[in-house]
């Protein structure tokens, strides 16, 4: 089939519908469905789409190539990748202007579902794009069913995407001079868009509507086919396209019969390249180590080969980084002819222009203007153009400290408004050209020692990364060791004797960052393939097979389910990514060359999501994971293990599914990083209070419906991980008589196992839990064997609580000395718990106990104290958030100034004075402290003297809140606070460098915990979200308030 205009009455017009006609059919193209296009055979999907873009540009070249420019057409096909337009228009205003046009009412459902908040909340996706364009498309064409469309050529619709176009650039000027448009006029305002859009909505038919909308909202519909759209053009362009990030460039420079050089390939002056990268560690250190070896002796005799007579270098080892938290940030500087000054630019790692804010001139923006002070008048002046690489950061100028990422932009605009606070720091690593000498085929050592000569850094502007050499694994060690000691974010090793590879990732450059090393594990970035609606969503992630195929897709295999750490305003987030692009299991099985899930099988239950998506329409989150599970569990996923206790800690809108994890980065993190789950105590995992002895004894058998139990459908993971024996019925004056199969059926809907063996098959995450209700003679049985009974009551208090409740004396029907005394402690003498919420019977059985006892009002707060004081938790219990987390909390004592409180200094005869000072100590130490404790005990937490032991440091901010509240003696307060600051920073100083003393590196790997550093934030934070948050956003910040 050809584009081969027929329907035109001049064959050279090229209409727009012909352009959109190639969209549609491009996109239809389906890997299990072959529908509409037999005459390809059993061609595979990426033959297919090379048969229908070579049979476009074939179209083109023969009718339209001497008055279409290619690159008209090319900016209409890939319109996120068109840099030399910018429309303003978002998806949002765009729904507002076809709600005005339209005359749409508010009350209509039509206006309803287009302006679902869903649609418009966090980044736009292109499934997301592609749904509301079409959406929009539905609305007018519905109003205008005569229109047939066909009016508007290409070169038409190339001059109304100008006018829209809010830039004024004398090329663009010249385009619309060159073009067949409506008008050269420029549309400023909302108004003059909405009348030029609505005259080229109402002649258009509903295909043209939709592809019209999603050029202007610069979608990435064609995304899949871009590189073989760019082979198609030119062999080349795909590799120039890397480096010159320009669409203009490509279609002007590459020509039929152009074969670029290798210098050509390369990064180009004022155009914006992929960076290199910095790989996870794949080997130990020691091999790391070894390689940058056996690349010192290819240099060496790549040096002896152009010069046999020249001495030899020696081996320097490596350079060992700082890893910088910020965003990664290209300059490139060009001479103005004839004058001393340059023109600048600034790209991020994606591409964005940002010169408008760091600067355009050597006079303007936040950091441009700094670059005559760092290169100097001298080496200024030989200096014709100069690219840099490097990152960016924030800058606090009071503090003299480096600011967390998040705080980066809204400093760049307070500082193009002289603000006096924060400004942009940026940090030079790496130098590609100068003078038009492309210095990135150089060695490292070469470029670091051009950098050194060329920039005198000044202090808090423009400074060079703080950079060493290293020659062993134990320098490695050292180094991550000072790092932790800092609380960086890590180390980067590079090789001396590579070159700058463009738009690379390999063991050149290996980051090494803590957090992938420590207790809690390690941060993966995991692309959503499946989805399993209940009260709490679970999100199915998959892991990559293979290198990532641009043009077949690749194959994805699950991996886990992530809940945790998922709030209401995530979940919002994340549906507004993926809607429009789910699609129902049962009725459409995904094929099994995008997606496979483990099934029901022999070897295990197997987990299917309700719903599935396309990872190329998906949302990337990253997880951070506690440990690895090989067992059962983890057969419940295609990969064979799973992730234990992991939760979300961000949505990653800046990866796609071609930058998630892969299968392959996931195995060889395995094998480098062994799990600590079977170090950890069996108490932390099950409820029983001691191991089950093998009994000779047959018993009886309760019954259990295998095939009535599969039919039930699972709403919840309340109880996810636990295995429970029914032992009997329930009955109570709340729920009735409830039978053993209702039992059972309530538990399996919320996630739980069912078993009939005192002898369950356990993994390790997994919880054996008896229920029973009366004396009996398999109940007995189980106590004597070492079991704790349980009541059924506490499976209904968990459902009705939707949480896991810790155990309380009700809850107890056949348990341990030592179980019934921690449960005991959870409550008042009149049953009334200190941590969980009453329901309705409970309250009503409350009032029944408090009529039969007297009330002594003089001895509520004595009592309460004492009671409180004793909350205990049995860590045996599975519900503890915080089970297995020992906390050392930072005394008080460590860090008031008590010598300076006691000295003449501060301490007079003024009795108010001395009692300010004791006022101040008890209510902190007192109240402030014993409410954290409490906090982490009643959820499972312990404590430590000793930080070796601890998995959280605690440090209060005892002084934060009552330093503010005192109205009088502000000149000793202030004197006090700054006391309590110095001691604060120099505890959090040693105590980090006590940890960093603690790691050692055992073939690559770190042996011992890293615990992290927190203030008390983390903790309530943590109980407020259910689950444990990410650490490293909660770490005290040395010199922060």
């Amino acid at each position: 089939m050809g584009y081969d205009s027929h329907n035109n009455r001049n064959p050279r017009v090229f209409k727009f519908q012909e352009l959109v006609d190639f969209f549609h059919r491009l996109s239809s193209v389906k890997r299990a469905d072959n529908t509409g296009f037999d005459e390809f055979g059993k061609a595979s999907v990426t033959e297919r789409r090379r048969i229908i873009i070579n049979e476009f540009l074939d179209s083109w070249k023969v009718f339209y190539k001497d008055n279409v420019p290619f690159y008209t057409i090319l900016r209409m096909i890939l319109p996120d990748r068109d840099r030399g337009r910018s429309y303003h228009v978002k998806e949002k205003s765009m729904s507002v202007m076809v709600a005005k046009m339209t005359g749409l009412s508010k009350d209509s459902d039509e206006y309803k579902r287009l302006f679902n908040g869903d649609l418009f909340s966090g980044q736009a996706k292109h499934g997301k794009l592609q749904k509301i364009a079409s959406m929009m498309a539905d609305i007018i064409s519905i109003r205008q069913p005569d229109v047939k469309g066909a009016k508007y050529t290409v070169l038409e619709i190339d001059g109304i995407l100008n006018q829209l176009d809010q830039r004024n650039s004398p090329s663009q000027q010249q385009q619309q001079q060159n073009t067949q448009s409506q008008s050269t006029q420029k549309f400023r305002s909302s108004q003059d868009q909405q009348r030029l859009l609505w005259e080229v909505f109402s002649n258009m038919n509903h295909q043209e509507l939709k592809y019209m909308m999603l050029i202007i909202l610069k979608s990435r519909f064609n995304g899949h086919s871009e590189t073989a759209i760019l082979r198609a053009w030119h062999p080349q362009a795909p590799e120039f396209f890397s480096v010159t990030s320009s669409l203009e460039a490509v279609c002007n420079r590459l020509l039929e019969s152009v074969k670029l050089s290798t210098k050509e390939l390369s990064v180009q002056l004022m155009q914006p390249f992929a960076p290199m990268l910095a790989s996870h560690p794949k080997l130990s250190y020691q091999k790391v180590v070894e390689s940058y070896e056996k690349s010192f002796d290819t240099y060496t005799k790549y040096l002896q080969k152009i010069d046999s007579n020249r001495p030899l270098p020696e081996f320097e080892g490596f350079y060992i980084e700082e890893k910088l938290d910020g965003e990664r940030l290209q300059i490139h500087m060009s001479r103005i002819e004839g004058t001393s000054e340059f023109e600048f630019k600034f790209f991020s790692r994606r591409a964005t222009d940002y010169s408008s804010d760091y600067g355009t001139s050597n006079d303007t923006g936040s950091l441009a203007k700094y670059f005559k002070k760092v290169i100097g008048e001298k080496h200024l002046s030989a200096i014709k153009n100069l690219i840099l690489d490097g990152e960016v950061l924030s800058y606090d100028m009071k503090r003299d400290v480096v600011l967390p990422l998040g705080t980066l932009k809204p400093t760049n605009i307070e500082t193009i408004h002289n603000s006096d606070t924060f400004r942009p720091l940026y940090v030079i690593f790496d130098i590609l050209m100068i003078n038009d000498n492309l210095v990135c085929n150089k060695p490292l050592k070469i470029r670091k020692d051009l950098l050194k000569n060329l920039i005198k850094p000044l202090h808090g502007y423009i400074e060079l990364v703080d950079s060493h050499d290293g020659r062993t694994a134990e320098d490695i060690q050292h180094a991550l060791q000072e790092a932790i000691e800092s609380n960086s974010e890590g180390i980067v090793l590079k090789d001396k004797y590579k070159k700058y590879e463009v738009d690379a990732r390999n063991e050149s450059w290996v980051k090494v960052k803590p957090e992938y090393l420590q207790e809690f594990g390690a941060d993966m970035d995991l692309c959503i393939i499946g989805k399993i609606p209940q009260i709490k969503t679970s999100y199915v992630c998959g892991l990559r097979v293979g290198e990532v195929d641009e043009i077949n897709g690749n194959v994805y295999e699950s991996f886990c389910s992530i809940a945790n750490g998922i709030s209401s305003a995530d979940y919002e987030k994340i549906e507004s990514l993926t809607a429009g692009c789910w699609k129902e299991y049962e009725k459409e099985v995904p094929p099994e060359s995008l997606l496979q899930f483990a099934l029901p099988s022999k070897n295990g239950p197997g987990r299917v999501p309700r719903f599935w998506i396309d990872p190329k329409d998906s949302a990337v989150l990253q997880i951070k994971a506690r440990d690895i599970e090989y067992g059962l569990y983890g057969k419940r996923y295609k990969v064979g293990s799973t992730v234990l206790s992991g939760y979300m800690k961000a949505i990653r809108t800046d990866k796609d599914w071609r930058s998630s994890m892969s299968l392959e980065e996931f195995l060889a993190w395995k094998d480098r990083y062994k799990t600590h789950a079977s170090k950890a105590s069996d108490k932390l995992h099950t409820i029983e209070a001691k191991r089950a002895r093998k009994t000779a004894n047959n018993r009886k058998k309760l019954k259990l419906d295998e095939d009535y139990l599969k039919s039930v459908s699972m709403d919840s993971f309340l109880f996810e991980d636990m295995k429970f024996y029914v032992l009997s019925d329930y009955n109570s004056r709340e729920t009735g008589r409830v039978e053993i199969d209702k039992i059972q059926e309530l538990i399996k809907q919320n996630g739980g196992q069912i078993c009939i063996t005192e002898q369950p098959d356990l993994s390790k995450a997994d919880r054996f839990i008896p229920l029973s209700s009366r004396n009996t003679h398999i109940t007995n049985s189980f106590y004597k064997l070492g079991y704790d009974i349980i009541s059924p009551s506490w499976v209904f208090d968990c459902i009705d609580s939707h949480r896991i409740l810790l155990l309380e004396p009700r809850h107890c029907f056949k348990v341990s000395e030592e179980v019934l005394s921690s449960a005991e402690k959870r409550v008042d003498k009149y049953g009334d718990s200190f941590i969980g919420l009453l329901t309705n019977n409970q309250y009503k059985k409350l009032i029944d106990n408090l009529g039969q006892h007297q009330v002594d009002d003089s001895k509520i707060t004595i009592e309460f104290q004492e009671e409180t004081e004793h909350i205990d938790i049995d860590d045996k219990y599975p519900g503890g958030l915080l089970h297995d987390v020992m906390v050392h909390i930072v005394p008080l004592e460590k860090l008031l100034p008590t010598e300076e409180i006691n000295s003449f200094e501060f301490l007079t005869n003024n009795l108010d004075l001395s009692l300010e000072c004791l006022k101040l100590k008890y209510f902190m130490d007192i109240f402030e402290v014993d409410k954290i404790k409490r906090s982490i005990k009643s959820h499972g937490g312990g404590f430590t003297e000793d930080i070796d032991t601890a998995t959280l440091i605690v440090v209060p901010q005892y002084l934060k809140k009552y330093n503010t509240d005192l109205n009088q003696f502000n000149e000793f307060r202030e004197a006090i606070f700054e006391i309590y600051e110095n001691n604060l920073q120099d505890e959090i100083k040693r105590i980090r460098k006590e940890i960093a003393k603690r790691i050692t590196l055992v073939e690559g790997d770190i042996s011992g915990k890293i615990p992290r550093v927190v203030n008390e934030k983390y903790i309530s934070n943590s109980i407020e979200e259910e689950c444990l948050l990410d650490a490293e956003h909660k770490l005290y910040q040395v010199g922060m308030p």
